[in-house]
Protein backbone atom coordinates (compact mmCIF):
# COMPACT_ATOMS: atom_id res chain seq x y z
CA UNK A 1 0.00 0.00 0.00
CA UNK A 2 2.66 2.11 0.78
CA UNK A 3 4.78 1.65 -2.63
CA UNK A 4 1.63 2.10 -4.15
CA UNK A 5 0.96 5.45 -2.22
CA UNK A 6 4.27 6.89 -2.72
CA UNK A 7 3.98 6.01 -6.81
CA UNK A 8 0.75 7.87 -6.66
CA UNK A 9 2.51 10.92 -5.39
CA UNK A 10 5.31 11.09 -7.46
CA UNK A 11 3.43 10.22 -10.62
CA UNK A 12 1.07 13.45 -9.43
CA UNK A 13 3.71 15.90 -8.19
CA UNK A 14 5.82 15.28 -11.38
CA UNK A 15 2.97 16.25 -13.45
CA UNK A 16 2.18 19.39 -11.37
CA UNK A 17 5.62 21.03 -11.71
CA UNK A 18 6.03 19.83 -15.65
CA UNK A 19 3.61 21.86 -15.89
CA UNK A 20 5.17 25.12 -14.67
CA UNK A 21 8.66 24.05 -14.49
CA UNK A 22 10.84 24.75 -17.62
CA UNK A 23 13.89 22.53 -17.27
CA UNK A 24 12.24 19.79 -14.90
CA UNK A 25 13.63 16.94 -17.01
CA UNK A 26 16.85 18.48 -16.38
CA UNK A 27 16.97 19.07 -13.19
CA UNK A 28 15.55 15.92 -12.56
CA UNK A 29 18.82 14.25 -14.41
CA UNK A 30 20.86 16.36 -12.73
CA UNK A 31 19.16 18.00 -9.01
CA UNK A 32 19.91 21.35 -8.33
CA UNK A 33 21.77 21.40 -4.65
CA UNK A 34 18.76 22.76 -2.74
CA UNK A 35 16.88 19.23 -2.65
CA UNK A 36 19.80 17.73 -2.49
CA UNK A 37 20.67 15.78 1.64
CA UNK A 38 22.35 18.31 3.47
CA UNK A 39 23.88 16.39 6.37
CA UNK A 40 24.75 17.42 10.02
CA UNK A 41 28.76 18.35 9.69
CA UNK A 42 29.94 17.42 13.64
CA UNK A 43 32.86 19.72 13.76
CA UNK A 44 35.10 17.05 15.92
CA UNK A 45 38.39 18.72 15.80
CA UNK A 46 40.54 21.61 14.64
CA UNK A 47 39.14 23.14 11.72
CA UNK A 48 41.87 25.20 8.96
CA UNK A 49 41.08 26.28 6.08
CA UNK A 50 42.75 23.47 3.97
CA UNK A 51 40.52 20.25 5.95
CA UNK A 52 37.67 22.77 5.33
CA UNK A 53 38.13 23.02 1.54
CA UNK A 54 38.88 19.49 1.34
CA UNK A 55 35.70 17.84 3.29
CA UNK A 56 33.30 20.38 1.96
CA UNK A 57 34.78 19.38 -1.95
CA UNK A 58 34.56 15.90 -1.05
CA UNK A 59 30.78 16.02 -0.23
CA UNK A 60 29.97 17.70 -2.80
CA UNK A 61 32.35 15.92 -5.32
CA UNK A 62 32.01 12.50 -3.86
CA UNK A 63 29.17 12.33 -2.06
CA UNK A 64 26.30 14.31 -3.99
CA UNK A 65 25.47 16.47 -0.92
CA UNK A 66 23.46 19.81 -1.95
CA UNK A 67 25.57 21.23 1.10
CA UNK A 68 25.90 20.73 4.93
CA UNK A 69 24.55 21.59 8.31
CA UNK A 70 27.38 22.49 10.47
CA UNK A 71 26.73 21.41 13.86
CA UNK A 72 29.78 22.74 16.73
CA UNK A 73 30.14 19.95 19.40
CA UNK A 74 32.09 20.04 22.51
CA UNK A 75 34.18 16.98 23.74
CA UNK A 76 32.02 14.03 24.95
CA UNK A 77 32.35 10.28 25.28
CA UNK A 78 31.33 8.07 21.86
CA UNK A 79 27.76 6.70 22.04
CA UNK A 80 27.95 3.34 22.82
CA UNK A 81 31.18 2.79 24.22
CA UNK A 82 32.21 5.47 26.34
CA UNK A 83 35.59 6.64 24.12
CA UNK A 84 36.68 9.99 24.43
CA UNK A 85 35.73 12.31 21.10
CA UNK A 86 36.99 15.69 20.33
CA UNK A 87 34.74 18.76 20.69
CA UNK A 88 35.12 21.88 18.44
CA UNK A 89 38.01 23.74 17.99
CA UNK A 90 38.69 26.96 17.70
CA UNK A 91 36.14 27.32 20.76
CA UNK A 92 32.41 28.05 19.64
CA UNK A 93 31.42 31.90 19.20
CA UNK A 94 35.02 32.88 19.52
CA UNK A 95 36.62 34.99 16.81
CA UNK A 96 38.98 32.09 15.60
CA UNK A 97 35.75 29.97 15.36
CA UNK A 98 34.11 32.91 13.37
CA UNK A 99 37.35 32.95 11.53
CA UNK A 100 36.58 29.61 10.43
CA UNK A 101 32.95 29.73 9.85
CA UNK A 102 33.95 32.13 7.36
CA UNK A 103 35.89 29.87 5.30
CA UNK A 104 32.74 27.34 5.51
CA UNK A 105 30.98 29.59 3.84
CA UNK A 106 33.32 31.61 1.40
CA UNK A 107 33.87 27.90 0.15
CA UNK A 108 30.68 26.58 -0.20
CA UNK A 109 29.35 30.03 -2.34
CA UNK A 110 32.17 29.32 -4.35
CA UNK A 111 31.49 25.96 -5.47
CA UNK A 112 27.89 26.42 -4.97
CA UNK A 113 26.56 24.85 -2.16
CA UNK A 114 24.64 25.83 0.87
CA UNK A 115 24.46 26.30 4.30
CA UNK A 116 22.11 25.31 7.07
CA UNK A 117 22.59 27.27 10.62
CA UNK A 118 22.74 25.32 13.42
CA UNK A 119 21.89 27.52 16.44
CA UNK A 120 24.12 26.34 19.00
CA UNK A 121 26.49 24.18 19.79
CA UNK A 122 25.15 20.33 20.63
CA UNK A 123 21.83 19.42 21.64
CA UNK A 124 19.15 20.61 22.73
CA UNK A 125 19.49 24.05 21.51
CA UNK A 126 19.06 27.14 23.70
CA UNK A 127 23.02 27.16 25.83
CA UNK A 128 24.71 29.36 23.97
CA UNK A 129 27.77 26.80 24.38
CA UNK A 130 26.58 27.03 28.38
CA UNK A 131 27.26 31.25 28.27
CA UNK A 132 23.74 31.36 28.99
CA UNK A 133 23.72 30.13 32.22
CA UNK A 134 27.17 31.78 33.47
CA UNK A 135 25.85 35.47 31.97
CA UNK A 136 21.99 35.22 32.73
CA UNK A 137 20.89 32.40 35.47
CA UNK A 138 17.90 34.43 35.56
CA UNK A 139 16.60 33.10 32.09
CA UNK A 140 17.23 29.42 32.22
CA UNK A 141 14.61 26.74 32.59
CA UNK A 142 12.12 27.08 35.18
CA UNK A 143 10.02 23.80 36.52
CA UNK A 144 7.43 23.38 38.55
CA UNK A 145 7.67 21.46 42.37
CA UNK A 146 5.54 20.98 45.10
CA UNK A 147 5.90 20.83 48.98
CA UNK A 148 2.99 19.25 50.67
CA UNK A 149 2.49 18.00 54.15
CA UNK A 150 -1.19 16.73 55.91
CA UNK A 151 -2.85 18.72 58.56
CA UNK A 152 -6.07 17.52 60.36
CA UNK A 153 -8.95 20.01 60.67
CA UNK A 154 -9.18 22.60 63.80
CA UNK A 155 -5.41 22.10 63.73
CA UNK A 156 -3.33 25.37 63.82
CA UNK A 157 -0.35 25.63 61.07
CA UNK A 158 2.78 27.44 60.91
CA UNK A 159 5.24 26.42 58.36
CA UNK A 160 7.80 27.81 56.15
CA UNK A 161 8.07 26.54 52.72
CA UNK A 162 11.71 25.36 52.16
CA UNK A 163 12.27 26.24 48.73
CA UNK A 164 12.31 30.06 49.00
CA UNK A 165 14.70 30.78 45.90
CA UNK A 166 11.96 29.61 43.86
CA UNK A 167 8.61 32.10 42.51
CA UNK A 168 5.84 30.75 44.89
CA UNK A 169 3.44 29.74 42.23
CA UNK A 170 0.04 29.01 44.79
CA UNK A 171 -0.33 27.56 48.01
CA UNK A 172 -3.77 25.76 48.24
CA UNK A 173 -5.42 22.83 50.67
CA UNK A 174 -7.02 20.21 49.01
CA UNK A 175 -9.62 18.18 51.29
CA UNK A 176 -8.83 14.73 51.22
CA UNK A 177 -12.85 13.72 51.45
CA UNK A 178 -14.62 16.36 49.93
CA UNK A 179 -12.54 17.36 47.12
CA UNK A 180 -12.52 21.22 47.80
CA UNK A 181 -9.43 23.14 47.39
CA UNK A 182 -8.77 26.85 49.09
CA UNK A 183 -6.35 29.18 48.27
CA UNK A 184 -3.91 29.81 51.33
CA UNK A 185 -1.99 32.72 49.72
CA UNK A 186 -3.84 35.33 52.48
CA UNK A 187 -2.65 33.34 55.09
CA UNK A 188 1.24 34.04 53.65
CA UNK A 189 3.12 36.33 55.73
CA UNK A 190 7.11 36.31 53.58
CA UNK A 191 7.47 32.08 53.12
CA UNK A 192 5.80 31.57 56.23
CA UNK A 193 2.24 29.95 56.27
CA UNK A 194 -0.16 30.59 59.37
CA UNK A 195 -3.47 28.98 59.05
CA UNK A 196 -5.92 27.06 60.66
CA UNK A 197 -7.51 24.31 58.96
CA UNK A 198 -11.14 23.87 59.13
CA UNK A 199 -12.63 20.61 60.01
CA UNK A 200 -11.62 17.74 57.49
CA UNK A 201 -8.41 16.47 56.62
CA UNK A 202 -6.19 18.14 54.23
CA UNK A 203 -3.32 18.25 51.93
CA UNK A 204 -1.47 21.66 51.99
CA UNK A 205 0.82 22.47 48.94
CA UNK A 206 3.16 24.97 48.39
CA UNK A 207 3.69 25.08 44.32
CA UNK A 208 6.97 26.45 43.65
CA UNK A 209 8.19 27.42 39.99
CA UNK A 210 12.16 27.32 40.57
CA UNK A 211 15.29 27.34 38.26
CA UNK A 212 16.99 24.50 36.62
CA UNK A 213 20.03 23.41 38.20
CA UNK A 214 20.18 20.11 36.76
CA UNK A 215 22.97 18.90 34.78
CA UNK A 216 21.04 17.58 31.58
CA UNK A 217 18.84 21.30 30.92
CA UNK A 218 20.51 23.47 33.67
CA UNK A 219 22.27 25.42 30.78
CA UNK A 220 18.92 25.85 28.21
CA UNK A 221 16.88 28.82 27.84
CA UNK A 222 13.55 29.34 29.28
CA UNK A 223 11.84 28.35 26.13
CA UNK A 224 8.54 29.78 27.38
CA UNK A 225 10.37 33.44 28.47
CA UNK A 226 9.98 36.19 25.51
CA UNK A 227 12.61 38.36 27.15
CA UNK A 228 14.96 35.09 28.04
CA UNK A 229 15.06 34.07 24.15
CA UNK A 230 15.59 37.33 23.20
CA UNK A 231 18.72 37.04 25.15
CA UNK A 232 20.03 33.91 24.08
CA UNK A 233 18.62 35.13 20.33
CA UNK A 234 21.48 38.19 20.35
CA UNK A 235 24.62 35.87 21.52
CA UNK A 236 23.87 33.63 19.40
CA UNK A 237 21.44 34.15 16.14
CA UNK A 238 23.18 37.77 16.41
CA UNK A 239 26.60 37.15 16.20
CA UNK A 240 26.50 34.97 12.83
CA UNK A 241 23.99 38.26 11.56
CA UNK A 242 26.62 41.00 12.40
CA UNK A 243 29.37 38.73 10.58
CA UNK A 244 27.31 37.54 7.66
CA UNK A 245 24.59 39.05 6.83
CA UNK A 246 25.49 39.11 2.69
CA UNK A 247 25.23 35.01 2.84
CA UNK A 248 21.55 35.59 4.22
CA UNK A 249 19.42 34.26 1.42
CA UNK A 250 22.23 32.64 -1.07
CA UNK A 251 25.14 30.42 0.48
CA UNK A 252 23.01 30.51 4.32
CA UNK A 253 19.54 29.25 2.98
CA UNK A 254 18.19 28.03 6.26
CA UNK A 255 18.35 27.83 10.48
CA UNK A 256 17.95 24.42 12.29
CA UNK A 257 16.90 24.29 16.27
CA UNK A 258 17.50 20.75 17.96
CA UNK A 259 15.46 18.98 20.53
CA UNK A 260 13.19 22.24 22.10
CA UNK A 261 10.69 20.57 24.32
CA UNK A 262 10.21 19.02 27.53
CA UNK A 263 11.72 15.62 27.54
CA UNK A 264 13.93 14.87 30.43
CA UNK A 265 11.84 17.80 32.24
CA UNK A 266 8.49 17.15 31.66
CA UNK A 267 7.47 19.43 34.60
CA UNK A 268 8.83 22.32 32.76
CA UNK A 269 6.91 25.39 34.18
CA UNK A 270 7.31 29.40 33.88
CA UNK A 271 5.88 31.76 36.02
CA UNK A 272 3.85 33.52 33.34
CA UNK A 273 1.25 30.52 33.41
CA UNK A 274 -0.01 31.35 36.84
CA UNK A 275 -1.09 35.20 35.42
CA UNK A 276 -2.25 34.26 32.00
CA UNK A 277 -4.60 31.24 33.63
CA UNK A 278 -6.12 34.29 36.06
CA UNK A 279 -6.58 36.78 33.11
CA UNK A 280 -7.71 34.09 30.19
CA UNK A 281 -10.13 31.94 32.64
CA UNK A 282 -11.16 34.64 35.40
CA UNK A 283 -10.42 32.20 37.70
CA UNK A 284 -8.08 31.92 40.93
CA UNK A 285 -5.47 29.88 39.81
CA UNK A 286 -4.53 28.56 43.15
CA UNK A 287 -7.72 26.84 43.13
CA UNK A 288 -6.66 24.44 40.11
CA UNK A 289 -2.99 23.70 40.81
CA UNK A 290 -3.98 20.86 42.98
CA UNK A 291 -5.79 19.06 39.76
CA UNK A 292 -2.15 18.84 38.67
CA UNK A 293 -1.21 16.15 40.95
CA UNK A 294 -4.52 14.82 42.54
CA UNK A 295 -8.52 14.28 41.79
CA UNK A 296 -10.21 17.43 42.91
CA UNK A 297 -13.97 16.90 41.39
CA UNK A 298 -15.09 17.38 37.99
CA UNK A 299 -12.97 20.65 37.16
CA UNK A 300 -9.80 18.09 37.43
CA UNK A 301 -9.66 17.63 33.28
CA UNK A 302 -10.77 20.96 32.63
CA UNK A 303 -8.23 22.80 34.65
CA UNK A 304 -5.17 20.36 33.48
CA UNK A 305 -6.32 21.19 30.03
CA UNK A 306 -6.49 25.02 30.75
CA UNK A 307 -2.54 24.81 32.30
CA UNK A 308 -1.56 22.51 29.79
CA UNK A 309 -3.08 24.14 26.76
CA UNK A 310 -0.91 27.93 28.40
CA UNK A 311 2.26 25.98 28.42
CA UNK A 312 1.89 24.56 24.67
CA UNK A 313 0.88 27.94 23.59
CA UNK A 314 3.71 29.62 25.47
CA UNK A 315 6.03 26.57 23.68
CA UNK A 316 4.55 27.46 20.49
CA UNK A 317 5.11 31.36 20.64
CA UNK A 318 8.42 31.31 22.73
CA UNK A 319 11.45 30.06 21.19
CA UNK A 320 9.82 28.30 18.01
CA UNK A 321 8.23 32.10 16.83
CA UNK A 322 11.48 33.95 17.29
CA UNK A 323 13.70 32.19 15.89
CA UNK A 324 11.12 31.69 12.86
CA UNK A 325 10.70 35.32 12.93
CA UNK A 326 14.23 36.30 12.84
CA UNK A 327 14.98 33.55 10.26
CA UNK A 328 11.92 34.85 7.98
CA UNK A 329 13.41 38.69 8.09
CA UNK A 330 16.68 37.28 6.68
CA UNK A 331 15.13 35.70 4.05
CA UNK A 332 15.98 32.16 5.73
CA UNK A 333 13.79 29.13 6.17
CA UNK A 334 13.70 27.99 10.00
CA UNK A 335 13.68 24.59 10.48
CA UNK A 336 13.98 22.21 13.50
CA UNK A 337 12.01 19.75 15.99
CA UNK A 338 10.86 18.90 19.56
CA UNK A 339 12.01 15.91 21.09
CA UNK A 340 9.83 12.73 20.74
CA UNK A 341 8.29 14.34 17.91
CA UNK A 342 6.85 11.13 17.44
CA UNK A 343 5.18 10.27 20.78
CA UNK A 344 1.78 9.94 21.04
CA UNK A 345 2.01 11.85 23.92
CA UNK A 346 2.83 15.25 22.79
CA UNK A 347 1.59 17.24 25.86
CA UNK A 348 4.67 15.80 27.82
CA UNK A 349 7.06 16.27 25.07
CA UNK A 350 6.48 19.52 23.26
CA UNK A 351 2.98 20.49 24.63
CA UNK A 352 0.58 20.87 21.22
CA UNK A 353 2.32 19.25 17.96
CA UNK A 354 0.55 21.38 15.83
CA UNK A 355 0.67 24.47 18.00
CA UNK A 356 4.63 23.64 18.39
CA UNK A 357 5.34 23.95 14.09
CA UNK A 358 2.54 26.91 13.29
CA UNK A 359 5.37 29.27 13.26
CA UNK A 360 7.99 27.70 11.52
CA UNK A 361 9.00 27.50 7.78
CA UNK A 362 9.93 23.92 7.81
CA UNK A 363 8.46 21.73 10.35
CA UNK A 364 10.92 18.46 10.97
CA UNK A 365 10.87 15.20 12.07
CA UNK A 366 13.93 12.89 13.59
CA UNK A 367 14.15 9.65 13.13
CA UNK A 368 17.14 8.05 15.55
CA UNK A 369 18.06 5.31 17.16
CA UNK A 370 17.41 2.54 14.50
CA UNK A 371 15.31 1.59 11.25
CA UNK A 372 11.44 1.79 11.76
CA UNK A 373 11.49 3.73 15.33
CA UNK A 374 8.36 6.20 15.44
CA UNK A 375 7.08 5.80 12.15
CA UNK A 376 3.81 5.89 13.48
CA UNK A 377 4.10 8.92 14.58
CA UNK A 378 5.73 10.99 12.21
CA UNK A 379 2.45 12.12 10.19
CA UNK A 380 2.21 14.47 12.88
CA UNK A 381 4.60 16.31 11.64
CA UNK A 382 3.68 16.73 7.76
CA UNK A 383 -0.13 17.05 9.32
CA UNK A 384 1.31 20.02 11.12
CA UNK A 385 2.40 21.32 7.57
CA UNK A 386 -0.79 20.90 6.07
CA UNK A 387 -2.47 22.25 8.48
CA UNK A 388 -0.15 25.42 8.24
CA UNK A 389 -0.12 25.19 4.83
CA UNK A 390 3.75 25.06 4.62
CA UNK A 391 5.07 23.60 1.16
CA UNK A 392 8.13 21.55 2.41
CA UNK A 393 8.47 19.17 5.69
CA UNK A 394 12.31 18.45 6.27
CA UNK A 395 13.79 15.23 8.30
CA UNK A 396 16.70 14.79 10.37
CA UNK A 397 17.40 11.32 9.45
CA UNK A 398 19.89 7.90 10.99
CA UNK A 399 21.25 9.53 14.30
CA UNK A 400 22.14 6.91 16.41
CA UNK A 401 22.02 4.44 13.88
CA UNK A 402 24.18 1.50 14.40
CA UNK A 403 27.76 2.44 12.90
CA UNK A 404 27.82 -0.78 10.65
CA UNK A 405 24.60 0.24 9.11
CA UNK A 406 24.44 -0.49 5.44
CA UNK A 407 23.26 1.57 2.51
CA UNK A 408 20.18 0.32 2.12
CA UNK A 409 18.85 1.00 5.43
CA UNK A 410 19.92 4.82 4.22
CA UNK A 411 17.39 4.46 1.59
CA UNK A 412 14.78 2.67 3.47
CA UNK A 413 15.20 5.27 6.00
CA UNK A 414 14.75 8.38 3.84
CA UNK A 415 11.65 6.50 1.37
CA UNK A 416 9.45 5.59 4.66
CA UNK A 417 10.43 9.58 5.89
CA UNK A 418 8.90 10.72 2.61
CA UNK A 419 6.01 8.27 1.87
CA UNK A 420 4.99 10.17 5.19
CA UNK A 421 5.64 13.84 4.08
CA UNK A 422 9.06 14.68 3.93
CA UNK A 423 10.46 16.24 1.04
CA UNK A 424 13.53 17.70 2.93
CA UNK A 425 16.64 15.57 4.20
CA UNK A 426 19.77 16.39 6.90
CA UNK A 427 21.23 12.78 7.42
CA UNK A 428 23.28 12.51 10.46
CA UNK A 429 26.23 12.99 9.73
CA UNK A 430 29.22 13.76 8.22
CA UNK A 431 32.11 14.23 11.32
CA UNK A 432 35.35 16.54 10.94
CA UNK A 433 37.41 14.53 12.16
CA UNK A 434 36.30 10.53 10.66
CA UNK A 435 38.19 8.20 12.67
CA UNK A 436 36.01 5.95 13.77
CA UNK A 437 37.01 5.91 17.61
CA UNK A 438 36.54 10.06 17.33
CA UNK A 439 33.01 9.75 16.13
CA UNK A 440 30.57 10.43 18.88
CA UNK A 441 27.50 9.81 17.58
CA UNK A 442 27.53 6.97 14.57
CA UNK A 443 26.79 6.01 11.70
CA UNK A 444 29.50 8.09 9.58
CA UNK A 445 27.90 9.40 6.24
CA UNK A 446 30.92 10.24 4.57
CA UNK A 447 33.64 9.04 1.44
CA UNK A 448 35.32 7.50 4.32
CA UNK A 449 32.96 5.11 5.54
CA UNK A 450 33.52 1.71 3.27
CA UNK A 451 29.98 0.57 3.94
CA UNK A 452 28.83 3.55 1.91
CA UNK A 453 30.68 5.31 0.13
CA UNK A 454 29.81 4.21 -3.56
CA UNK A 455 26.13 4.64 -2.69
CA UNK A 456 26.44 8.07 -1.75
CA UNK A 457 26.63 9.63 -4.83
CA UNK A 458 23.50 7.41 -6.32
CA UNK A 459 21.89 8.46 -2.96
CA UNK A 460 21.90 11.48 -2.99
CA UNK A 461 20.04 12.17 -6.45
CA UNK A 462 17.32 9.65 -5.42
CA UNK A 463 17.01 12.14 -2.88
CA UNK A 464 17.53 15.24 -4.86
CA UNK A 465 15.06 14.13 -7.37
CA UNK A 466 12.12 13.25 -5.11
CA UNK A 467 12.65 16.15 -3.19
CA UNK A 468 12.38 18.37 -6.27
CA UNK A 469 9.02 16.02 -6.99
CA UNK A 470 7.53 16.20 -3.46
CA UNK A 471 7.81 19.69 -2.91
CA UNK A 472 5.84 20.56 -5.97
CA UNK A 473 3.38 17.96 -5.58
CA UNK A 474 -0.45 18.90 -4.02
CA UNK A 475 -2.51 16.74 -2.50
CA UNK A 476 -4.99 14.56 -3.37
CA UNK A 477 -7.26 13.34 -0.92
CA UNK A 478 -8.39 14.78 2.35
CA UNK A 479 -8.78 12.48 4.96
CA UNK A 480 -9.45 13.62 8.58
CA UNK A 481 -7.94 11.89 12.01
CA UNK A 482 -9.58 13.55 15.09
CA UNK A 483 -6.23 14.89 16.89
CA UNK A 484 -7.33 13.98 21.18
CA UNK A 485 -4.89 17.10 22.65
CA UNK A 486 -7.16 17.78 25.07
CA UNK A 487 -8.18 14.25 25.96
CA UNK A 488 -4.54 14.01 26.38
CA UNK A 489 -4.05 17.24 28.63
CA UNK A 490 -6.55 15.79 30.87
Amino acid sequence: MNKLWAAVILVLGFSSCSSKQDGLRTDFENPPEEFRPMPFWHINGYMTRAGIEKELGDAKSLSGFGGVTVLPVSPGTQWGTGKPCPGTEPAYLSDEYFERYADILDISGKQGTQVILYDDIDFPSGSAGGRLRKEYPQYVRKYLSKEEFRVKGNQPVSRQRKDTASVLAAVSALNEQTREVLDLGPYMSGNTLTWKAPAGEWRVMFFNCGVSMDSYHGNLVDYMQPEAVSRLLEMTYGEYDKRFNRYFGSVITKTFFDDVGFVHQENAWTPAITDIFKEKYGKNPALYYPALFYDIGPETGAARVAFFDIRSELMAEGYVKQVSEWSGKRHLSSMGHPPENYSPNSVVANGDILKYYRHVQIPLLDAIFFYGRGLNGFKQISSAADRGDKPVVGAELCGAFPADMDSLTLYRVALEAMVRGVSFVVPHGMWYTTDADKIRIPPLIAPENPLLRDALPNYSACVGRSCLILQGGRRVSDIALLWPITAIQA
